[in-house]
């Protein structure tokens, strides 16, 4: 049987060191939000904005259209990653995800963070070093 992970839509995704990946925070209408410094604001990027993405764009090197069936697919997995913070996936969801995430994304860190997430992996960042270590001179 299939037993649904509950997946929490609204969490960033970390970079190497444990840090959310930023996007450039954006007004209602699409422009960049500007900060007082006169450069774009960041804020963390979502899970639910690579994973929609993903569904909702076709790789560079598909080139077939993708089909009334899995449009349809797509479109109401989108709309479920959208109706609750914290979604319940099944397995034919999270497998669905992780392959679109790698077709759109040609970044290992994404496509990694993103697998561990679905995966229920734990994210593994380094650790930190509380003294700087000496060089050899």
């Amino acid at each position: 049987m299939d037993i649904p992970t509950r997946i929490n839509m609204k969490q960033p995704v970390l970079d190497y060191e444990g840090n959310p990946l930023l996007t450039n925070k954006t007004n209602p209408d699409g422009s960049v939000v500007m900060g007082d410094d006169n450069r774009p604001v960041q804020e963390p990027e979502t899970l639910r904005s690579y994973l929609v993405l993903s569904l909702n764009n076709k790789a560079r090197t598909e080139t077939e259209p993708i089909g009334a069936e899995e449009n349809a697919k797509r479109y109401q997995l989108t709309n479920k990653l959208y109706a609750k913070n914290e979604v319940d996936l099944t397995l034919d969801e999270s497998v669905l995800l992780k392959a679109r995430v790698a077709a759109i994304y040609d970044s290992p860190l994404i496509v990694g963070r993103i697998g561990d997430i679905l995966e229920g992996r734990k994210v593994e960042v380094p650790a930190v070093d509380d003294e700087p270590k000496a060089m050899n001179a």
